[in-house]
């Protein structure tokens, strides 16, 4: 299963049907696009992942001009609810698939991430015992590591989720390595987009990394990323 987070960046814009395009060219089982917005771009890059044969999307009910997730799906899945999100539940989509819980996440900036990171460590314990992965735009990391400087929000986070078991798929493939999934204006460069796994999933992962071409390429100001999970 080949499961890829790329954020669209405000919605995609003219942009939408070219990114979704250059997305269903990657091969995705599993498409979870960061930034989605509700509206005619939304429709189009649904239209190109049902014409590539993800026909299966996550519910989103948002307001045209909101930021969501929408998790898309080439067989049929069963959707859960991240309830303590309360009026944040708009970042979240998490979906049953294949045995896997896939939890597709966009977060807010500044402090305000650390509403949805306190979501994510009260989920139930059993989540975390099953196959399970945490996967989208963070919009943080850790100091000096996924950025040169020390600007990030809710850095303690990183420590908190990988205290509770998490494991960070790329990093623990890449401990002493330096790799940015998003630049500034000015070339800082930063690791914003993320996969956290269960360790019964992780140990299914034969290969996670970032596709920088696409950012290169104009679709988006983000890297995508692309994380293979081996049959169970």
């Amino acid at each position: 299963m080949r499961i890829i987070t790329w954020n669209v960046r405000h919605g995609g814009g003219d942009r939408a049907r070219s990114f979704a395009e250059q997305l269903v060219s990657l091969s995705p089982d599993i498409a979870i696009i960061t930034e989605y917005r509700n509206g005619p771009t939304g429709a189009h890059i649904k239209h190109v992942m049902e014409r590539a044969g993800l026909f299966y999307f996550s519910d989103v009910s948002t307001p045209a001009r909101l930021n969501t997730v929408l998790l898309c799906s080439r067989t049929p899945f069963e959707e859960r609810q991240l309830d303590s999100l309360g009026d944040e539940a708009h970042r979240c989509s998490w979906v049953r698939v294949e045995g896997i819980n896939i939890l597709g996440f966009y977060f807010p900036q500044n402090r305000e991430k650390a509403n949805v990171f306190d979501a994510i460590c009260g989920l139930d314990s059993g989540v975390l015992v099953e196959q399970s992965l945490l996967i989208g735009d963070f919009n943080t990391g850790r100091h000096f590591v996924d950025e040169r400087e020390k600007t990030f929000h809710c850095t303690e986070y990183f420590d908190r989720l990988e205290g509770l078991g998490w494991i960070d798929t790329w990093r623990s493939r890449n401990e002493t390595a330096r790799e940015f999934s998003w630049f500034s204006n000015v070339g800082n460069g930063f690791r914003l987009d993320h996969a956290f796994a269960s360790p019964r999933l992780n140990m299914r992962i034969e290969s996670v990394g970032y596709n920088h071409e696409v950012r290169k390429a104009g679709l988006s100001d983000h890297s995508a990323m692309i994380v293979d999970v081996g049959k169970g």
